[in-house]
């Protein structure tokens, strides 16, 4: 026994770097998966996926995905296969189509260890992880299935893979394989994806022809990697053609309706640079704003002390972060192209993201922020690299201090986003409703409605607990408007907590109160005649 922890000893010593990463990817696992089935969100959108995958199962196989928000435009359909996927590995409920979202998360640790470890040394790339790993912004979208939730995985195997490619002295053709799925899967994840993946690509190739390798340029190849990209992207060409254009004519609508919005250019460089603000902020510490930071008078009129210190803090970590990029590397441009192309791939990419933003800069919603993931990393593994420039042990001490206050912090929000029994958080934290929660109210219905069909007043998510009250109990289900709520025997309320009692109050004018239950965040009261 001696001599075989002798001999784990010896190992763990020559492979700490090794052994730290597994330990870090297992913390990010733990985070992702535990209780994923009780605590997976489940609203209406999710709801609705479910049953186009069902109808998947049928043999009816969409051409065209998810419509981008605030339009009429479909994305591919990738999402939906890869639920599928997920759904022929894990079964083909709730839990099991989203299985593959925790699952393409914890993967990305890894790949955010080995591009950061192009950058950085190794114990400031293991401590990123460690972070990124930890961050609650990244877990709480890795915890449900929608489509913007696997572009971590996709975007950083993409910028992965392109810094492989460039910085190779022979391009590979599985390299070009690889890249080419990425990308076609990732460019029908999220309209900006659309835009931003393809630039970046084109970017890359091109600097690769006229700067890096000027003869002699791989073009069998880059055809591979341009032909993986368009098959899997075939069925929304030809669902987008089938449909005699008209998604394209939405996509172009879409684009022009979030351009031609009322705001000035000023106003739209202001909601982009307090998105880029909050979105760093909320990544780095799990504390999502819930001000508009470009109101300040207003912040300051209410004594708004906490938002108003996270903006000032925002601002100086984003103006020490380019600072310390200047310092690394504007200085001698040279070496970002020649030895430093990943850090040039995160630069490219923010500022073409930016831009972007900048023109549907009256269309920005901090969850759009998940296509940004990278970036406050970046940003923070420069100002400590920069401040550990000339190392002592006190400056040590203070950059371990700093990454352990961030740690506590987002497992601190973490505990709390998750205790449902005792939420003490604003509701859009955890940002909708729990299958556990769902399974629940269903079972409340149940024993009092029995074979007949409940009728429930306009419930926020309906469509999500028709879905498990049909899946689960067999029970009909429909819902009624206020307006035409007197007119019935029997009726259910589902309101929050907090709301109890006022709705108990109002509905006791007219009827009496015969049951009530409590699940998670949510009350369900039965009213009678």
């Amino acid at each position: 026994m001696i001599n075989y922890l002798n001999s784990v000893y010896k190992k763990i010593k020559k492979h700490p770097a090794k052994i730290l990463i597994v330990l870090v990817l297992l913390l990010g696992a733990w985070l992702r998966l535990s209780y994923f089935g009780d605590y997976l969100r489940f609203n209406n959108d999710q709801a609705r996926d479910i049953k186009v995958v069902q109808e998947m199962q049928s043999g009816n196989w969409p051409l065209l995905g998810p419509k981008a928000g605030g339009t009429t435009f479909n994305l591919g359909p990738a999402f939906y296969y890869l639920e599928f996927l997920s759904g022929l590995f894990f079964g083909f409920s709730p839990t099991g189509i989203a299985f593959f979202i925790p699952l393409l998360s914890i993967a990305s640790i890894y790949l955010f260890y080995l591009f950061f470890r192009k950058i950085f040394s190794l114990p400031l790339a293991l401590g990123l992880s460690l972070l990124y790993a930890s961050s609650f912004f990244v877990i709480k979208y890795s915890r449900f299935a929608w489509n913007p939730n696997a572009i971590p995985f996709f975007l950083l195997a993409f910028f992965l893979l392109l810094s492989q490619i460039y910085n190779k002295e022979k391009l590979s053709w599985l390299d070009c394989l690889l890249l080419g799925v990425v990308t076609g899967i990732g460019v029908q994840l999220h309209t900006t994806l659309l835009i931003l993946m393809p630039a970046m690509l084109l970017l890359t190739l091109g600097l690769m022809l006229f700067y890096k390798i000027k003869s002699d340029f791989p073009w069998t190849k880059i055809t591979l990697l341009l032909i993986v990209i368009f098959t899997l992207n075939i069925p929304f060409v030809y669902g987008s053609l089938e449909n005699q254009g008209e998604n394209l004519r939405a996509f172009f609508s879409g684009a022009q309706k979030k351009t031609d919005n009322e705001l000035s250019f000023f106003e739209n460089l202001g909601n982009t640079a307090t998105f880029f603000l909050q979105g760093t902020f909320y990544t780095l510490t799990g504390q999502a704003p819930k001000s508009n930071w470009l109101n300040l008078s207003k912040m300051i009129s209410l004594r708004n002390f906490q938002e108003l210190t996270q903006l000032c803090l925002s601002l100086v970590f984003i103006a020490l972060g380019f600072f310390a990029f200047w310092k690394k590397f504007l200085k001698n441009k040279k070496d970002l192209l020649s030895k430093n192309f990943s850090s040039f791939l995160l630069l490219t990419f923010s500022l073409l993201s930016f831009f972007l933003f900048v023109v549907i800069g009256g269309e920005l919603n901090i969850r759009f922020f998940i296509i940004l993931i990278p970036i406050p990393f970046f940003l923070l593994g420069l100002i400590v690299q920069q401040f550990l420039k000339r190392n002592s042990t006190p400056k040590q001490i203070v950059a371990i201090f700093c990454f352990a206050l961030l740690l506590g912090n987002n497992f601190f929000i973490y505990n709390k986003a998750y205790a449902l029994e005792n939420y003490q958080l604003p509701l859009s934290v955890y940002g909708g409703i729990s299958q556990k929660e769902l399974n629940s109210l269903c079972d409340s219905i149940k024993k009092i409605s029995g074979e007949n069909e409940a009728r429930i007043k306009k419930f926020e998510y309906g469509r999500s607990l028709e879905y498990i009250c049909q899946e689960k109990e067999s029970l009909r289900i429909s819902f009624v408007s206020e307006s035409k709520l007197s007119q019935e025997e029997t009726f259910f309320v589902i309101v929050n907590k907090d709301r109890k009692k006022k709705n108990i109050d109002h509905y006791k004018k007219s009827t009496r109160l015969v049951a009530e239950f409590e699940t998670g965040r949510f009350a369900l009261l039965v009213f009678r005649k």
